[in-house]
């Protein structure tokens, strides 16, 4: 087998929040929406109104006017805190501050008094606490949430379980015994059943991005979690844009950089001396199979960086994350041919296959198979095969081979305040792993997987 660059390697271009997007297509899957009604002291609702909403962090700038109904309509901005000020000629200025969640809609109920449009007013209460608006279900994990609550893998899609409506897909019809004795369950996908679906019926984004696996049903590549803004998992209700599953929705949105420079470093780490002992593991310690624990280390390091480029303007956010997992070796035996196997292959001229096609051996085939491969020591009669009529020593190998996986992770994000209503922002997510040595392969440094998304 040779050095290999394996599975999908995923490039798509993503340029959002451009020309401020008329309409709540991409709102969701990458930011919020913000609505909201303008009114006088009589209740009377006021068209005509400026309304602008300003970005703490970023100084991103939207800015609408109300219809004649006295509504507002934002439908596509960033999550994070804003203040928002309200302007009509015979109404004194009215200013508040609120905060977008992704995946919800803010709503807003802004109340103006009559006075000189030079006198301010600090609206609070602006924002309505409760979603009157949608039907969509929502279980949003802020930055905070993501880092401290426990995600032992790193992956940040997990915290969904901790959501109303979602079974582990790992327990979801076992019985006692069959979790002991660690039983897969067999309705394959990822994470977890929600409202009832299979957990193979999941939708996965990051930043907007398709990240499903179309071979596994899950998501296709890891984000570094301290690298996550929020993250939201739609349980039923969606939208229309979350049209092609029926399961969860998983959404995530990663970090910005801000006017102020900010980053952190980390370093996560699990072994046998802190975790707990599973109960075959204790079992088999009893009866004398085993003298200690397997080894078992896992160890994920890395560092964030994000800052302003420009003031109020272009900002950058950076991140890498380094993760290594060491477990116990484990015991492989794979059919590879004797010396004399590959001498005869070697030698071997152009014949007829099985299925009378003129057939030849394949050198490159030969050769990769010599320096991946195994020599068998000894052929065993019963299974030689026949190639092109010619039957081939062949044995089995059994060896035991170290167990362990290397990941490397990158991110990079850009945001860009053309003006107001006009942003652009560019990401790179990229996973280069696992890396390791793989079972009857004992080479290391086996390029596996390679996803990256831009």
């Amino acid at each position: 087998m040779t050095r290999r660059i394996a599975s999908a390697f995923q490039i798509l271009f993503l340029g959002l929040f451009l020309l401020n997007i008329p309409s709540d297509l991409h709102a969701q899957g990458t930011a919020g929406s913000v609505i909201g009604v303008v009114k006088d002291g009589t209740e009377a609702v006021l068209p005509g109104v400026t309304v602008t909403i300003r970005h703490v962090e970023t100084a991103a700038t939207y800015e609408t006017v109300t219809n004649a109904q006295g509504t507002l309509s934002f439908p596509v901005v960033s999550v994070g805190a804003y203040t928002f000020t309200a302007q009509l000629t015979g109404f004194k200025t009215a200013t508040g501050r609120f905060a977008v969640e992704l995946n919800t809609r803010s709503n807003l109920a802004i109340m103006l008094e009559i006075g000189a449009a030079t006198e301010t007013v600090q609206v609070v209460g602006a924002q309505t606490p409760v979603e009157t608006t949608s039907a969509q279900i929502a279980e949003t994990f802020g930055a905070r949430e993501v880092v401290d609550l426990p995600v032992p893998s790193g992956n940040v899609n997990s915290l969904a379980l901790l959501a109303p409506n979602t079974v582990d897909i790992n327990t979801t019809g076992l019985t006692q015994g069959q979790l002991l004795n660690r039983v897969s369950s067999p309705v394959g996908g990822s994470i977890g059943g929600i409202g009832g679906n299979r957990a193979r019926n999941n939708s996965f984004t990051v930043d907007g991005v398709d990240n499903n696996d179309p071979i596994g049903t899950g998501p296709q590549s890891a984000v570094i979690q301290d690298a996550v803004r929020e993250f939201t998992v739609l349980r039923n209700s969606f939208n229309a844009e979350y049209g092609q599953s029926t399961g969860g929705q998983f959404n995530i949105v990663t970090k910005t950089g801000t006017n102020e420079v900010h980053g952190n470093a980390f370093w996560y780490n699990q072994n046998r001396g802190m975790n707990a002992t599973d109960i075959l593991t204790q079992r088999a310690i009893a009866a004398g199979t085993l003298n200690r624990k397997p080894r078992y280390d896992f160890n994920r390091a890395g560092a964030t960086v994000g800052g302003p480029i420009i003031h109020d303007t272009l900002f950058f956010f950076g991140a890498f994350e380094y993760e290594k997992i060491s477990g116990a070796s484990t015991s492989s035996a794979a059919v590879f041919p004797t010396a004399e196997g590959y001498n005869l292959l070697a030698s071997l001229p152009p014949g007829v296959t099985r299925l009378g096609t003129p057939g030849r051996v394949s050198p490159f085939v030969l050769q990769q198979l010599r320096q991946w491969g195994l020599t068998a020591p000894q052929a065993n009669a019963a299974s030689f095969p026949l190639v092109l009529g010619v039957r081939i020593p062949v044995g089995s190998v059994s060896q035991n081979i170290p167990s362990f996986t290397k990941n490397h992770r990158y991110l990079g994000n850009l945001d860009w305040n053309l003006g107001v209503n006009d942003h652009l922002q560019l990401r790179l997510n990229y996973n280069e792993g696992p890396n390791g040595v793989r079972a009857g392969v004992p080479k290391p440094e086996l390029k596996t997987m390679i996803d990256a998304q831009i």
